[in-house]
């Protein structure tokens, strides 16, 4: 530095805040697209939307895509903020953290604060209630802030929003380094951090966070996250398709193998465009999903031969995805074969998992919600051990 000072002629290179903005200036920028830590689309949606435009490639696993539960929550607790810090929130926190530490020990938790204070906080209050529970404290387990989060990865992300009413029931809102520009990366890289699930810890509501007058977008970001986070723990989750082309044609094929397919397979849900990774899902009767990629949009997107043709296909496998790679030419060339092949995936994909029809007194002893051996003498052809789907009286239960 003291030689460039030493020079007549300044140089623009020592104006500049961090080695990431000194190196874009000479580098090649390359932006990020695909995300496969995530096991649960609700997990990566909202940077999708927000911060990649809708452009990331996103491949959960295929046991994860119609959860029993969101693989997101929303705890509410009553907290008060005082000396920059929640103690009622950070006691929740430690007692989420031991309940799951015993019941699942295997899992890695971590735990992101919005404040140092906070973070210094729940570490002493873990340490306590480890040591008094007799409990030792798993090496995985971090407590960090959005500051150095950076490059960590767990099953279970907590988070500790921490803002609250004081004693006098005031609000105060100080963002910190989340208000400053660029602050918004540092909420993108911590909301991104979870493997399988995500808890927010919170002692407010999304409305009850003034980000109006802020000036930069990680206040307002923090905002648009609760008020996701909170839809989507109660059900209301729609995952974002971004890219699509909104010409009418009826030409694409997805369009044509999705007219094809409610009308050849009225009992199966041929939709189009409702995961951001296939053209076409068909959703079976036993809540599993084959996917059918066609040469339409997602494919004339991807630049890589390599991606869409190699690595994609073997990312299906390895997540227990069953897809189908469909082309148009084959269509044009021959109808009735290209359908031949659509409608042997679909039918392959069913065989897996065969739904059998239960009546008389099977169907006596085929209570929905109850246990029930099933006599494997009445399903149609060899059966490996799995799941079945039965059909009892109309009404369906595996």
């Amino acid at each position: 530095r003291i030689r460039w000072q030493d020079g007549e002629e300044d140089n623009p290179d020592l104006e500049v805040d961090s080695l990431l903005e000194l190196s874009a200036r000479y580098l090649m920028q390359l932006p990020l697209l695909s995300h496969y830590r995530s096991k649960s689309l609700e997990l990566i949606d909202f940077s999708n939307r927000y911060f990649y435009d809708g452009k990331l490639t996103l491949l959960p696993d295929a046991g994860n895509i119609n959860p029993a539960e969101p693989p997101v929550a929303y705890h509410k607790v009553d907290g008060i903020w005082e000396n920059n810090t929640n103690k009622i929130e950070a006691d929740a926190i430690v007692s989420l953290v031991l309940g799951m530490v015993k019941s699942n020990p295997e899992k890695e938790i971590g735990i992101v604060c919005f404040n140092a204070p906070q973070q210094m906080l729940i570490l002493d209050l873990l340490d306590e209630a480890f040591s008094k529970q007799q409990i030792a404290m798993p090496g995985s387990l971090i407590v960090k802030n959005i500051e150095n989060v950076q490059g960590d990865e767990k099953d279970i992300i907590v988070f500790s929003i921490g803002y609250a009413p004081d004693l006098k029931g005031k609000m105060h809102f100080h963002f910190g380094s989340l208000s400053m520009a660029g602050g918004e990366n540092r909420l993108n890289v911590a909301i991104t951090r979870a493997r399988e699930k995500v808890m927010v810890v919170t002692s407010i509501f999304p409305e009850q966070l003034q980000v109006d007058e802020t000036k930069n977008d990680g206040p307002k970001l923090l905002k648009k996250y609760l008020q996701y986070i909170q839809e989507t723990a109660n059900g209301h989750f729609k995952p974002f398709i971004g890219g699509q082309n909104n010409t009418k044609a009826n030409w694409y094929l997805k369009d044509i193998i999705g007219a094809w397919g409610i009308e050849k397979f009225p009992d199966k849900q041929f939709m189009k465009d409702v995961l951001p990774f296939a053209d076409v899902s068909a959703h079976m009767e036993n809540d599993k999903v084959g996917l059918i990629l066609t040469d339409d949009e997602l494919y004339r997107q991807n630049p890589s031969v390599k991606d869409l043709h190699a690595s994609m296909m073997a990312l299906f496998e390895q997540k227990k995805w069953r897809a189908l790679r469909a082309y148009s030419r084959n269509y044009w060339q021959d109808h009735e074969k290209f359908f031949n092949e659509v409608a042997k995936f679909v039918a392959s994909w069913q065989q897996l998992f065969p739904v059998v029809q239960c009546r008389g007194p099977v169907a006596n002893q085929c209570l929905v919600g109850k246990p029930f051996r099933f006599p494997l003498e009445l399903l149609p052809g060899p059966f490996k051990k799995g799941r079945v789907g039965i059909q009892v009286d109309g009404r369906k239960r595996h």
